[in-house]
Order: structure tokens, then C-alpha cells, then sequence
């Protein structure tokens, strides 16, 4: 999924935040600040996937890529056992 960030802002708001981590550097894909830098990364689709993945790594260790399978597992496999006495 790509993802961009149009920060015009980005500065400000690091400094008024007083962010730990430059934005440019923890975002999960490609930080903008300009419009003209924003229209160029659409046009050249550069998002900077590894930015993406690095992130998802990094705060979600444990990501469950059948998450849905699991649930639908849990919820209603389960309650049909539980109903059928097994």
C-alpha cells in the first residue's frame, strides 16, 4: 500500500512537538513538505516502500497476516463445537 506524507508544515511541527524521531525518518513512506515535491513522487510513484515495511517491523513484531482466518476460526468454528457438545 503506498503511503505519502505532504508536510508542509513538517518543521513547525517537529519543533513545536518536540519530536524524538524526525518525521522523515519514522513516517512508514515517503515525507513531502513542498506541493511540487508531492506532485513529483505521484508522478514518479515513489513512496518508499522499505520506509513501510521497516515500520510495520518495528511497531507490529507480531503483524498476523490470516488475522480474519483466525477470528472466523475462534468465533464461529468454536461456537459451532461448543453447540455440537465437541
Amino acid at each position: 500500500m503506498p503511503l505519502l506524507f505532504f508536510t508542509p508544515d513538517r518543521e513547525a511541527y517537529e519543533y513545536e512537538r518536540g519530536v524524538h524521531i524526525p518525521v522523515k525518518e519514522s513516517a512508514p513512506g515517503k515525507v513531502v513538505d513542498t506541493f511540487s515535491e508531492l506532485l513529483e513522487a505521484l508522478k514518479q510513484k515513489d513512496y518508499e516502500f522499505d520506509k513501510t515495511t521497516k515500520f510495520a517491523d518495528a511497531y507490529f513484531p507480531n503483524n498476523i497476516n490470516d488475522a480474519s482466518d483466525k477470528i472466523v476460526e475462534e468465533i464461529i468454528l468454536n461456537s459451532e463445537r461448543d453447540l455440537n457438545g465437541d
